[in-house]
């Protein structure tokens, strides 16, 4: 005791508190597809299956249940960093057995993991779409400079040279003629700027189709599954230059005849 104050050790303050977040399906999704890398298509594609027949079949234990030892399970999914964090956040246990299962209780978890499968999905569905449409304008592009800078003797030039080489060649390009005139009729008209490869005309024209991706074509598919050729971003400059082209080249070439010498007339 010194002047009158006892001096004692302070109190201890307890430790503090460790909070552990867990991590969420988002968080948990993000690392898995980062490990991924090119192939989170494939991850999120058989994510969704699996969580979406959960989803559809609640009942039906066959979908709770997956084989850990499964090789399509282990080359598509679990063979990625972040895998068995995801399934874990989504609520799948451990059954003992080499199997892992979704417990009925997990609702929440697993409504949770499919919504961020789904989001991500999307993402990566727009990001895919948004890469194809810059790689389209950047050729659209080219083309259109090429056509401008070379005009008849600059683009497509030597494409339809070596198209009229080809077997089937001229018919194509003369098939080609007729697809460019009636798009410059109608050009509001979507019937006359998709053409169908898996029919006949389509298969007629596909000699052409170098010139036609010029023009502005891709190749997709059709909501039947056939290959076409779809002009989606149209460019009128390039269009009349190339069915400029194409008219003549398809027009029957003729000579001018010398005149006779003038003479006595008979």
């Amino acid at each position: 005791q010194v002047f009158g104050v006892l001096f004692e050790s302070p109190p201890r303050r307890p430790p503090p508190v460790v909070i552990k977040v867990a991590m969420t399906a988002e968080a948990a999704l993000a690392k898995l597809c980062s490990s991924a890398g090119p192939k989170a298509d494939e991850v999120l594609t058989l994510l969704g299956k699996v969580l979406g027949n959960i989803v559809d079949h609640p009942h039906e234990h066959k979908f709770r249940r997956l084989n850990t030892g499964s090789a399509k399970l282990q080359s598509g999914l679990l063979c990625h960093a972040g895998a068995p964090e995801f399934l874990k956040v989504a609520g799948f246990v451990s059954a003992g057995d080499g199997h892992i299962e979704l417990p009925q209780n997990a609702g929440t978890a697993l409504i949770d993991a499919r919504s961020a499968v789904i989001r991500r999905t999307e993402v990566l569905q727009r990001k895919r779409q948004a890469d194809q449409m810059s790689q389209g304008v950047s050729r659209v592009a080219s083309g259109y400079k090429a056509a401008v800078e070379g005009g008849a003797h600059g683009a497509g030039q030597a494409e339809i040279k070596a198209i009229g080489q080809q077997p089937g060649g001229p018919e194509a390009l003369e098939l080609l003629e007729h697809i460019l005139v009636n798009i410059r009729r109608y050009p509001d008209s979507q019937k006359y700027k998709c053409v169908n490869l898996a029919k006949p005309a389509g298969q007629k024209v596909l000699p052409a189709a170098p010139l036609m991706l010029m023009a502005g074509f891709e190749q997709t598919k059709l909501p039947s599954g056939e290959d076409c050729l779809q002009l989606t971003r149209p460019n009128p400059d390039i269009l009349e230059r190339l069915w400029g082209m194409v008219w003549w080249t398809t027009r029957p070439k003729f000579t001018l005849e010398p005149r006779p010498a003038a003479g006595p007339m008979a």
